[in-house]
C-alpha cells in the first residue's frame, strides 16, 4: 500500500534501482534504461521491452530530463489513491466481497497476461510465490474497506514501508537502520489516533482486517526484492504472474464464501458497477502497474517516497467527494503520523546520532 517505497539497496556495483510501491511490487533497474530528452519516446521503448543504453553519470533522479517519469508516478498515486473508494463504493452493490475482488484481478490478469509470453518458467514460479502474499493484503483489503473508511484503509495500507525494515530484521537478521524504530513507533501512534479517534472506542473490525494490509504487502516487498536481484530484467513478467497468483485465491476464496445464500451478482450488471469493477482491475491494478514499473526504473529513492507519499491524501479526497466520508482531527493527525513514519525510513540521520544509536549495514547481522 501512501505505499511509499522502503529505501533502495546499496551494493559494491553502486545504487539499486529506486524502491518501489507496495501496490504492485515492481522494480526496473536504471541500468537497463536512461532518461531521454522526450521522455514520451522512453515510455513507448520501456513498453515494446526495448534495452537502452546504460544511464548517464548523475542521471538516475537528477536533471529536467526525468520530469516526465515524476508527472507519470504522480498520476500513479493519484490513480492508487482512487482505489480505495473505488472498492468501497462496489460494496454498496451487495455483491459477495469474494467474487468482486476475483473478478477485478481475472480483469487485471487479462490485462497484463501478454508479459508473460515466453517469460522464463524460473521467474513465473518465484512470481507465482509473491503473489500468494499479495493476494493476503488485497483480500485483507477488500474485507476492511467493508467496515472502515477508505481513508483510514489508504493510510493503514502505507504502513507497509515501515514493516519491511522490521521483517528484514526479524526474519533476515539484517540490521535494521535506526530510523525504523522510531518509524514503528510513529506508525503505531498514528494507527493509535486514527482508529481510536479520541473517543477511547476500541477499533473497528474493517480498522483490524486492514492491518493485514501492510503484513501481507510488507513481506511481498522482502520476497520481491530477493527475486528481482536475479531477475532484473523480468519485473513486468514477474509481475503478471503475481496478478496470476491474486486471481487463483480470489478465485479459491470464492470457492469457500460462496453458499446458496450468496447474493446475486447482477447487481454488477449496472453500467456504474461495471466501470467501477473495470476502474479497479485494469487501470488501478494493471494499467497503474505498467505506469510505475516505468517511472521507477528513473526517479530516485528519496523522490519516490516523496511522490508516492501523496497516495491515502489522494484517497481521503477521492473518499470524501464520492463516499462523503470525513475523519475528525485525531483522524487527520493520525494519518499525518503515520506519513511522517513512513517519511522518517527514508531519512539519513547525522553522523554524530547515527554513531550513537549504531550505524546501518544493509545486510549485516542484528
Amino acid at each position: 500500500m501512501a505505499f511509499p517505497a522502503h529505501p533502495a539497496k546499496t551494493t559494491e556495483q553502486g545504487p539499486a534501482a529506486p524502491a518501489r510501491s507496495p501496490n504492485t511490487l515492481l522494480e526496473l533497474p536504471s541500468s537497463h534504461t536512461r532518461p531521454l530528452a522526450g521522455g514520451w519516446h522512453q515510455i513507448w521503448t520501456s513498453l515494446a521491452g526495448g534495452e537502452l543504453p546504460p544511464p548517464e553519470e548523475g542521471g538516475e533522479g537528477g536533471g529536467g530530463n526525468n520530469l516526465v517519469f515524476k508527472v507519470l508516478l504522480a498520476a500513479v498515486a493519484l490513480i492508487y489513491g482512487t482505489n480505495f473508494g473505488a472498492i468501497k463504493y462496489l460494496d454498496a452493490a451487495h455483491v459477495d466481497v469474494s467474487i468482486v475482488t476475483a473478478i477485478r484481478f481475472a480483469l487485471a490478469t487479462l490485462s497484463l497476461c501478454p508479459f508473460l509470453y515466453k517469460a522464463p518458467m524460473p521467474v513465473v514460479v518465484r512470481g507465482l510465490e509473491v503473489g500468494i502474499w499479495v493476494a493476503a493484503g488485497y483480500i485483507a483489503q477488500a474485507i476492511g474497506l467493508q467496515t472502515t473508511q477508505s481513508s483510514k484503509s489508504a493510510f493503514i495500507c502505507s504502513l507497509a514501508v515501515v514493516v519491511v525494515p522490521i521483517v528484514n530484521a526479524i526474519v533476515y537478521k539484517r540490521k535494521a537502520p535506526p530510523t525504523a524504530w522510531l518509524a514503528a513507533v510513529l506508525a503505531v501512534l498514528g494507527v493509535g489516533l486514527m482508529t481510536l479517534e479520541g473517543k477511547g472506542t476500541p477499533p473497528s473490525i474493517g480498522d483490524l482486517w486492514s492491518m493485514g494490509q501492510p503484513l501481507g504487502f510488507g513481506i511481498a516487498f522482502v520476497r520481491s526484492e530477493q527475486c528481482m536481484q536475479e531477475n532484473k530484467s523480468q519485473a513486468l513478467a514477474m509481475t503478471a504472474a503475481q496478478m496470476v497468483a491474486v486471481m487463483a485465491v480470489s478465485m479459491l476464496w470464492v470457492s469457500f464464501t460462496l453458499t446458496a445464500n450468496t447474493p446475486s451478482i447482477s447487481a454488477l450488471y449496472e453500467p456504474v458497477n461495471m466501470a467501477a469493477l473495470f476502474y479497479t482491475g485494469v487501470v488501478t491494478s494493471a494499467l497503474a502497474v505498467v505506469g510505475e514499473s516505468i517511472a521507477l526504473a528513473h526517479i530516485s529513492a528519496e523522490e519516490t517516497t516523496v511522490i508516492l507519499s501523496t497516495e491515502p491524501l489522494w484517497a481521503a479526497l477521492f473518499g470524501a467527494m464520492l463516499l462523503g466520508e470525513k475523519m475528525n482531527g485525531f483522524g487527520y493527525l493520525g494519518g499525518a503520523t503515520i506519513l511522517l513514519g513512513c517519511l522518517l525510513t527514508q531519512l539519513k540521520l547525522p553522523k554524530g546520532l547515527e554513531k550513537l544509536l549504531g550505524p546501518w549495514e544493509e545486510g549485516g547481522e542484528a
